[in-house]
């Protein structure tokens, strides 16, 4: 009888922990753990990505990688564009938003608190062309590419963070599809764990 009923516990904790409408993950190489910090109704969840609403906001994660290169393939639908936030503080909500690439329309500003760290107006996202995004975070070092065009290189004093988060501008649609992330650390073990063992 006592077996029964923790048997029976268990599966109200899975079925409950597995019904929670602000997380969910997109199918990848690795599966990319993703938690909706806006109103879970404002973003479309599919197996490959996820379409935002106005006023949605994802963080994209894949479990304790501080040090990856990752990959979306970003398209707006409507509106003007999308705000990547790289290397934030996070828990039940954004503490800290960490560096802030937004890119629209107009072109592309890269601030870190209040310091601009770059600036253009090309490259940027046209409506309903999908866009390559790459970000390379590795120790102090950043690199953020969209299409061929490289947004920004060089060293940061901001802390390492294992999250990107993706927010719309006002009045934008966006679609983050087709993510893959590499975590630089685990693949550098698993390359050293094959020469030795060779």
């Amino acid at each position: 009888m006592l077996s029964n009923c923790k048997l029976y516990l268990f599966f109200l904790l899975a079925i409950s922990t597995g019904c929670d409408p602000t997380r969910f993950s997109v199918l990848s190489d690795r599966d990319i753990d993703c938690r909706i910090y806006s109103d879970y109704r404002l973003v479309d969840k599919q197996p490959s990505g996820f379409t935002l609403s106005p006023g949605a906001c994802v963080s994209t994660y894949y479990l304790w990688a501080t040090q990856y290169r990752a990959t979306y393939r970003l398209t707006v639908e409507d509106g003007e564009g999308v705000v990547i936030m790289l290397r934030p503080i996070v828990e039940e909500q954004v503490l800290d938003s960490g560096i802030v690439l937004t890119i629209g329309k107009n072109g592309y500003r890269l601030v870190n608190k209040d310091t601009v760290l770059a600036t253009g107006t090309h490259p940027r996202l046209t409506q309903g062309k999908p866009e390559l995004f790459r970000a390379y975070s590795d120790e102090g070092y950043l690199e953020l590419t969209l299409g061929c065009d490289t947004l920004y290189r060089g060293l940061t004093k901001h802390i390492e963070g294992d999250d990107i988060i993706f927010s719309t501008l006002p009045q934008s649609r966006v679609n983050v599809f087709a993510p893959s992330w590499k975590d630089l650390e685990l693949d550098l073990y698993v390359r050293r764990d094959r020469v030795e063992t060779e």
